[in-house]
C-alpha cells in the first residue's frame, strides 16, 4: 500500500521512522509537499506544494549492492517521464536536472536492514530558488505532458517490478546505458578537483580523467558540480 499525503516534512525521514519502529505496512509514502526535503550528501530537495512528485518506498537489502540501488531506481522513474540519466541517479532534460534520487539503509528491531528511496521529480514548477534556476528544469517547463503525482508514483512502483534488482551492475546495465549522458560531463571528485567523466565503468562506478590521469570513484564520493 502506498500513503498518500498532501504534506509532510520528508518522505524518507517518515519511511524511515516506520521502519524502525518495526511497521511494514506500507510498501512507500507519495506527498504533494516537502517541507523538510532532503537531497544526496545532506543537500537540501526543492519540494513546492503541488507542483513535485515526493516518493519514498523501501526494498529488503538482502543480496542488493547498496551503491547501485538508487541507479535502478532512476532507471525506473526515467523511463517512466522519458528523460535522460546521468551518473549516479540524476534525472535530466536537456542536461538540466528535472529530478533526481536518494537511497539510504535502515534496520528494523530485528536488525534486519533495508533501503529507502526516494524519489523527486520536478512536475510543474516554474520558478526555482536562484541558486539553482540556471541548472534545474520541470516538466512543465521543458512542454511535456506528465500524470499527477500519485499516479506517477504507482507507474514508478509498477517500472521498479520489470527491471532486474540490482546484484549487479551488469544486471541493469543494459537499462542504464539506453538514457546515459554521462560522458564528458564535469564532476567534482572526494579531493575537490573537477573530472571529466568518461564511462560508467564495470561496477557502475564513475571513471574520470583528472590532470592526465584516469580515476574512479563510488556514487558516494563524487557529484556533477553543474547539477546540485
Amino acid at each position: 500500500m502506498i500513503l498518500r499525503l498532501e504534506s509532510v516534512g520528508s518522505t524518507q525521514t517518515e519511511l524511515i521512522e516506520r521502519i524502525r519502529a518495526g511497521d511494514f505496512s506500507l510498501r512507500g509514502i507519495v506527498a504533494m509537499e516537502q517541507t523538510e526535503g532532503r537531497g544526496r550528501q545532506g543537500r537540501s530537495w526543492f519540494s513546492p506544494a503541488g507542483s513535485c512528485l515526493a516518493l519514498s518506498f523501501w526494498v529488503p537489502l538482502s543480496g542488493l549492492r547498496p551503491e547501485l540501488i538508487g541507479m535502478w531506481a532512476a532507471i525506473a522513474a526515467a523511463n517512466c517521464i522519458d528523460c535522460d540519466l546521468q551518473w549516479p541517479n540524476d534525472l535530466t532534460i536537456r542536461s538540466k536536472k528535472v529530478g533526481g534520487v536518494i537511497a539510504e539503509t535502515a534496520a528494523s528491531p530485528s536488525r534486519e536492514k533495508f533501503a529507502v528511496v526516494g524519489i523527486g521529480i520536478n512536475l510543474s514548477v516554474r520558478d526555482f530558488p536562484p541558486e539553482i534556476a540556471d541548472r534545474a528544469t520541470s516538466l512543465l517547463l521543458e512542454g511535456r505532458e506528465f500524470p499527477s503525482a500519485f499516479e506517477l508514483s504507482e507507474r514508478i512502483l509498477v517500472e521498479l517490478d520489470r527491471i532486474p534488482v540490482p546484484s549487479s551492475f551488469d544486471s541493469i546495465r543494459e537499462y542504464w546505458m539506453r538514457r546515459d549522458v554521462t560522458p564528458g560531463k564535469p564532476f567534482r571528485l572526494p579531493d575537490g578537483r573537477i573530472g571529466e567523466a568518461k564511462s560508467v565503468g564495470e561496477a557502475g562506478q564513475l571513471v574520470a580523467a583528472c590532470g592526465g590521469v584516469m580515476v574512479e570513484v563510488t556514487s558516494a564520493e563524487a557529484w556533477a558540480p553543474t547539477l546540485e
